[in-house]
């Protein structure tokens, strides 16, 4: 039997392979789809596993069919009350398996935080996350804490620009690419990788795992110069442009502050 090497999502008290990011950063999970509590079960599952994995939980979805289109954050949160059939087994428990209804935000809070009981429709609904876009809006109030992580590893560092990004996002993820591309070329820049809780975000428990704050940190440009190369790298002029007006907003897409 060959065995699959695979590489999991940080964040989850679940093994989530990568191969599910779509379907996280959708919050929708299709039928199919089939989910452990350890990385063990991605081994042979013979007798020297059976001793090792008693108590292991594993998640089948049964319903719906539909697999993720998009991965855009808007999905995320219409997709969270969707509702989900779905089978649990638990290994070495006589009731295993069992069948029931839940919804999608309820499997992905069960891969997040590991508490089964999540499932269950009759007990209080998990809150809707917060996703990259959702941070944007209070990066404001982290500056003083951004500024911290940034001196004590850029110490030089005269600014720093900070973008939100969501691992299952690709539109998040190209936009990301772009700017470690097209700002390593042209300016002195540092990058730092930074969770919801190590900036005092506020409601971090309420962020979605895959998302982090991505810090530019740069030297001895000037700020004019930094923002220039920002807009280059970031606006997309529109096809057809009905003003001759300059549309872009750097708030938009992350925080850019001195230090």
């Amino acid at each position: 039997m060959t065995i699959e090497q695979y590489q999991y999502l940080d964040g989850f008290k679940w093994a989530v392979p990568n191969a599910f990011m779509d379907a996280l950063g959708a919050c929708q999970f299709s039928r199919g789809d089939t989910l452990y509590s350890s990385s063990i079960a991605y081994q042979e599952w013979n007798d020297e596993f059976y001793k090792k994995a008693k108590g292991m939980h594993s998640l089948k979805v049964l319903s719906p069919e539909v697999k993720p289109v998009s991965t855009s954050g808007n999905l995320f949160q219409l997709n969270w009350d969707e509702k989900a059939e779905v089978e649990t087994y638990t290994i070495g428990e006589a009731d295993s398996p069992k069948r029931q209804s839940t919804t999608q935000g309820r499997i992905y809070c069960l891969i997040w935080r590991g508490d089964l009981s999540i499932l269950n429709i009759n007990t209080p609904p998990p809150e809707k996350l917060q996703m990259a876009g959702d941070i944007l809006k209070s990066l404001d109030s982290c500056k003083s804490t951004i500024r911290q992580h940034v001196l004590r590893e850029v110490p030089r560092a005269m600014s720093y620009f900070a973008f939100p990004h969501d691992l299952c996002s690709e539109l998040l993820n190209n936009k990301y690419k772009k700017l470690v591309s097209g700002l390593h070329s042209t300016l002195d820049a540092t990058i730092l990788s930074l969770t919801p809780d190590e900036i005092s975000l506020p409601d971090s428990f309420r962020v979605a795992p895959t998302v982090t704050l991505k810090v530019f940190a740069f030297g001895t440009e000037s700020e004019q110069a930094i923002c220039a190369n920002l807009k280059a790298v970031l606006y997309r002029e529109a096809a057809n442009k009905e003003s001759s007006a300059d549309k872009f907003r750097l708030t938009a897409h992350g925080l850019f502050s001195g230090v």
